[in-house]
């Protein structure tokens, strides 16, 4: 019950998160501001896509 509560709720709520940081870690033409950042939010999409299966 609660793993289903977390993954129909709680993950959109991340991937919402997530696209927000990643687009404020972005410069005036589109480069990454700082890459690891970009790096681990991307793997960790990756993963809860993964998860989400």
């Amino acid at each position: 019950m609660i793993y289903h509560l977390f993954m129909r709720l709680l993950l959109p709520i991340f991937e919402d998160l997530f696209a927000v940081i990643c687009s404020q870690n972005q410069d005036k033409k589109g480069n990454p501001l700082d890459a690891d950042l970009k790096y681990k939010l991307d793997r960790y999409h990756v993963q809860m896509k993964k998860a989400s299966k």
